[in-house]
């Protein structure tokens, strides 16, 4: 693990991603930034952060999308997540996935950093056991369309938590 945590930060909003970097940086924490789903899993290639702060609700590839993407075929994501959305309601969805953290929009930022931090300091101390004999699963693909983003947050993540892949159009 890196000597200074790593924090990836996934969000559309120029503005809000400017604040978050500052207040991570102040607090020690090294950061990364992402535009967009797509941009997130090139610079995951590049980077191991200890948490990823995803926006849901970005252009290309939404943050849904990105999350079905870091997840093994057991539906575990590969790095700890914090979810941010405008969407308040959906929280309970979250929790029934393996969701690391959710903060709804608008939030103080204290309180994001300070979940971000539990969480960093909450996966430093677990134990993570071999995934050895496990049987990769095919996946299959659902498409969602829809134009309300509220409808397609919720179809969407009931399918990933039934164990799809979900692609939004």
């Amino acid at each position: 693990m890196n000597k200074t945590p790593l924090i990836l930060i996934i969000d559309d909003e120029e503005d809000l991603r400017d604040m978050m970097v500052f207040q991570f940086r102040a607090k020690g924490y090294d950061t990364v930034i992402a535009r967009d789903g797509i941009d997130g899993l090139e610079k995951l290639a590049t980077v191991n952060p200890q948490l990823i702060i995803l926006d849901l609700n970005m252009p290309r590839m939404g943050g849904i999308e990105f999350y079905q993407r870091i997840c093994t075929a057991e539906g575990r994501p590969s790095h700890p997540v914090l979810i941010l959305t405008a969407c308040a309601n959906t929280e309970q969805l979250f929790k029934d996935l393996d969701i690391d953290g959710f903060v709804a929009k608008p939030f103080e930022i204290d309180a994001l950093v300070a979940k971000a931090e539990e969480i960093i300091k909450k996966r430093d101390r677990k134990v993570v056991a071999g995934e050895k004999g496990k049987i990769s699963l095919k996946v299959k693909t659902v498409y969602v369309v829809d134009n309300d983003p509220v409808s397609l947050e919720k179809i969407s993540l009931g399918l990933l938590k039934a164990g799809y892949r979900v692609a939004m159009i």
